[in-house]
């Protein structure tokens, strides 16, 4: 009887490991591999929008197709679609683009306020780290006209701009000499002439090269600035032959 019993106590638990070993393996899932790996390292991994760790990065997954993202500071965000299959590798490799760069920006006059984007950067001249993509650029300085223009910043590159800056409106020049009655005329082609002095003169806000002539007495010659809305005066000393 108990050689009974002990002989129907085996064949029942043989049975019933045979049976959980059979609906084990019918349902059993196999996973596959996705491997992320990125130039530089350390870009945080998201995988249909969860964090799971940084590159480079092996992950076991079921099969199925994920949204991989990578993302890392100071460079562009990088998404590919990835499919997972099941005892197999599968692998999201990328470079990834830097997302900022430097704009330069140069001024003739120096000194020219530079607003970035409609916020002020500073004063030219000026370097300064931009985004990647397009930017609106104003430069304003006072006696001159602002300057605006849209300028694009490139992966890898260094933007410039450049500009020489137009004075703005009309200003008045007197100019007094001793001896007085000295002829002014432009230094430029066909030496323009502008009156004799002593001369009040509206004028174009602008740079100016003068000479004054008079006989008997040496050739003066000046530079000066006429600014807008303002009297500049110009008195000059005539040394003579």
């Amino acid at each position: 009887m108990n050689r009974k019993f002990v002989f129907l106590s085996m064949l029942l638990i043989l049975a019933v490991f045979v049976i959980g070993c059979s609906k084990t393996t019918g349902q059993a899932t196999f996973t596959g591999q996705l491997e992320v790996l990125s130039s530089p390292t350390g870009a945080s991994v998201y995988v249909n929008n969860i964090l799971k760790g940084t590159t480079p990065l092996t992950l076991n997954l079921d099969p199925a197709i994920y949204k991989v993202r990578l993302e890392k500071p100071d460079y562009q965000n990088y998404e590919q679609q990835a499919t997972v299959t099941a005892g197999s590798k599968t692998t999201v490799s990328t470079t990834l683009i830097l997302a900022v760069n430097k704009l330069e920006v140069l001024s003739t006059p120096a000194g020219a306020n530079v607003y970035i984007d409609g916020s002020l950067a500073g004063v030219t001249p000026l370097t300064k780290v931009v985004g990647i993509g397009t930017h609106n650029v104003k430069l304003t300085k006072q006696y001159y006209i602002d300057y605006s223009m849209v300028t694009e910043v490139k992966p890898k590159e260094q933007a410039r701009i450049e500009k020489t800056l137009v004075l703005n409106g009309n200003g008045t020049l007197k100019i007094t000499s001793n001896p007085s009655k000295a002829l002014v005329v432009q230094s430029i082609w066909g030496n323009p002439q502008l009156g004799t002095t002593p001369l009040t003169k509206e004028l174009k806000a602008d740079y100016y090269n003068l000479k004054l002539l008079y006989t008997g007495y040496n050739e003066s010659n000046v530079g000066i600035y006429v600014k807008p809305g303002e009297v500049t005066i110009l008195d000059v000393v005539m040394e003579k032959v």
